[in-house]
């Protein structure tokens, strides 16, 4: 049976799986994998699903019998449980373990199970146990894949496929040709109403960081920026206003409790910068008339074991569940309308991986709009609009599967311009110096999702869509952030317009050649002739050779065609070059300079490459026999018994180390530091008598004198244990130590 064949019987036997058509393409064209292989798919792409069916008809072939899988859930119970409900839901005929201990994992390796699905947290100390797997697949790769505790289990397991499953490829497309890749953008699970349409509003807060605050230019908040508890509950009761603005609700108690929009409306998870915010928020919902009792908070202090998001998927009264990292990848609910961001991120890839969280269609309220409400910081939301409009980029096939993580600068970002509001801001100018080039969507009604896109691709409809224009999100960004005027992309393309070749671009328009490299944007320059320089011929070489009378001359002034010489190994070209050697040296030319000098410097100075020839050829003797001293005189090696000796002569460490460091160094080499163990690490250079010893005490009127002026001799006593002549001296003027 063919894979085609295995597949449409995978197919018709499993009622509960919904075909998508990319599963098609991938399962029967790829039986095992060259590269790892990279399965880049949103939310809804069934990755789950078709790693299940890849699986399945993997073990349908009798030859893979025994041959064992590794697969990691990425690094939380809450995706673990979601892959092994999954599997429990496609019911395959492979036998599969869910290891939730490292007891577990160890019998599960013994044992006959041919999937064995387990955190990468609970391999850590049990890397050394693992036996060869034939496949290794890793959900959320992007996040795991690069660590070292991956590389180890890779290293050990040896595995000969491997499947990555990811939403945000980034990091892969970055290292592109070490992987192979198959593409499921947002935009084409929308076209086949796999996923909801989600609307996108952006809520301003009193929240205000700067730039150097984030971890980088399109980076997360930095984790050691603390968000003011003032703040929070400002910023929390803007959010619920606009909520209650979005309901069109004209309820009383609303507008006097905005908090208590929460449990009006379908389940909402709020996603936080830290935990300390996350229990500011559960205290302050949890004492709300309505939500009372109804609010859960996860995070590692006070949710282990991640019950609150069981908890909040099964209980219908739950309707709130407040998290900071838990949840943002992979967590699938149907069911869950509302998302609020208030982690104030600027990072594309997290942002499309908490959007993905409401993007799954639900099975009771198709109808039922959700909402992705990302909270923006002071005076920023017309910014984070245009960032917003970035993300959404990422679900169209040419962004999802060029963007490498640092890109985003030159994404070009849809405006709308209107001609009617455009007129009306020329006509009602203030005083500021300039004008706003385009409107917000927000002024013309237009809602930002999905079908936005869609709408300014077509320009479906004329009254709203009357301009397009392009702008990349990097100039956005200066613009909103009052940061340095950058150059556009117009003036990019007026630039690229007056040259002929990219030579010309980069020397007269360097800036402009800058940003096309910094906002890696080169299609721009793809139609531009790169003048390639003509390659050597070996006539032009010959020529070259032809000028020349030396090799030491071809070198200099033909550097080029000397390298291509070397390069291609056509030395013979150049061996009837004459090659000026230095000349030899004769002994007889060195004992001649040497009976000129009187010293070893005066030589070194004199004769530089003379001593350097006698060094580098040894031929010490012809020192030795004009009696220029012994530095030169070439160092015997010691035996063991030679240092032995020498140490035995010598009464103190410091003895060993400064009259005989060569026996010394011979002990550090070898590790011998036990043969002069037992000599006296102090020494006193000088010999003294215990009678002058006394003298000195007694002209000491205390111990602090006797130690700063007479040092040596306080050593001394220390040295031979003769504490007793300066205590006993000292005390009987009534001195204490």
């Amino acid at each position: 049976m063919n894979r085609l064949e295995s597949y449409e019987t995978l197919i018709s036997q499993k009622k509960n799986i919904n075909e998508i058509p990319y599963q098609k393409e991938f399962l029967v064209n790829n039986e095992e994998f060259p590269k790892p292989f990279v399965l880049a798919g949103g939310t809804s792409s069934g990755k789950t699903i078709t790693t299940a069916m890849w699986i399945e008809m993997f073990y349908q072939n009798p030859l893979n019998k025994g041959k064992k899988t590794l697969l990691i859930p990425a690094s939380t119970t809450v995706l673990r449980d979601n892959m092994g409900d999954t599997f429990d839901i496609f019911n395959p005929d492979f036998n599969y373990c869910v290891c939730r201990s490292k007891e577990e994992l160890k019998s599960s390796i013994e044992s006959d199970c041919d999937v064995i699905l387990c955190l990468p947290q609970k391999l850590v100390g049990s890397i050394s146990e693992l036996k060869h797997f034939h496949n290794f697949i890793l959900d959320e790769a992007h996040q795991w894949y690069f660590k070292k505790v991956i590389t180890d289990i890779i290293m050990k397991i040896k595995p000969k496929n491997q499947l990555l499953l990811t939403g945000t490829p980034s990091k892969f497309v970055a290292k592109g040709k070490k992987f192979d890749f198959t593409f499921v953008p947002v935009m084409e699970l929308f076209n086949l109403k796999l996923v909801s349409n989600v609307g996108i509003k952006v809520v301003s807060s009193v929240y205000n960081p700067s730039q150097s605050d984030y971890t980088s230019k399109y980076g997360n908040l930095s984790e050691k920026y603390k968000l003011g508890e003032s703040d929070n509950t400002k910023s929390l009761k803007m959010v619920c206003k606009e909520m209650i603005t979005k309901l069109n609700s004209s309820n009383k108690k609303l507008s006097s409790n905005p908090y208590s929009v929460l449990g009006e409306i379908d389940k909402t998870i709020i996603f936080c910068h830290s935990q300390k915010q996350a229990n500011q928020f559960g205290k302050i919902l949890n004492t709300t008339k309505g939500l009372i009792g109804n609010v859960l908070v996860s995070h590692t202090k006070v949710d282990k074991s991640s019950k609150a998001f069981s908890d909040f998927k099964s209980d219908n009264t739950k309707k709130v569940l407040i998290a900071v990292n838990r949840g943002k990848l992979g967590f699938s609910m149907g069911e869950l309308f509302n998302v609020i961001d208030f982690t104030l991120t600027q990072n594309i890839d997290m942002l499309l991986q908490m959007y993905g969280r409401v993007l799954r269609l639900s099975k009771h309220n198709t109808t039922k709009e959700k909402t992705y409400y990302k909270v923006a910081t002071k005076d920023t939301a017309e910014y984070y609009v245009n960032l917003m409009k970035a993300m959404l980029c990422l679900t169209n096939m040419n962004y999802y599967s060029t963007y490498n993580g640092k890109n985003m600068g030159g994404f070009i970002i849809p405006n709308v311009l209107n001609n009617a509001v455009k007129r009306k801001q020329q006509t009602n100018r203030t005083k500021s110096k300039s004008v706003k080039q385009y409107v917000s969507i927000e002024e013309l009604g237009i809602p930002l999702d999905l079908s936005f896109l869609k709408n300014i691709a077509s320009h479906t409809d004329k009254d709203k869509f009357a301009t397009i224009a392009e702008c990349s999100l990097e100039e956005v960004r200066r613009e909103f952030l009052g940061l340095k005027t950058p150059l556009t992309i117009k003036e990019v393309k007026d630039a690229i317009s007056k040259c002929t070749t990219l030579k010309e671009f980069k020397s007269n328009f360097s800036a402009e050649y800058s940003w096309v490299r910094r906002n890696d944007r080169r299609d721009l320059v793809k139609d531009l002739v790169r003048v390639i320089r003509k390659p050597f011929t070996e006539e032009k070489v010959k020529d070259a050779i032809s000028k020349c009378t030396t090799l030491k001359e071809f070198k200099s002034n033909f550097s080029a065609e000397y390298s291509w010489v070397l390069y291609n190994n056509r030395e013979d070209l150049v061996k009837d070059l004459i090659r000026v050697l230095s000349k030899p040296f004769t002994e007889e030319e060195i004992k001649d300079a040497i009976t000129k000098c009187s010293t070893i410097e005066e030589f070194r100075n004199d004769y530089l490459r003379y001593y350097g020839w006698i060094k580098k050829q040894k031929r010490y003797d012809l020192i030795q026999h004009f009696d220029l001293g012994t530095r030169f005189q070439p160092k015997s090696k010691l035996t063991k018994e030679e240092v032995i000796d020498i140490i035995s002569k010598c009464s103190t460490l410091r003895e060993l180390t400064e009259q005989h460091s060569n026996a010394y160094y011979w002990c550090r080499r070898y590790k011998r530091m036990d043969l002069y163990k037992d000599l006296p690490t102090l020494v006193s250079r000088t010999t003294r008598t215990e009678e002058e010893v006394i003298d000195i005490i007694s002209k000491c009127s205390t111990l602090k004198e006797f130690k700063t002026k007479y040092n040596t001799t306080y050593q001394w006593c220390l040295y031979h244990k003769k504490q007793n002549l300066y205590n006993d001296l000292l005390q009987r003027r009534g001195i204490k130590e």
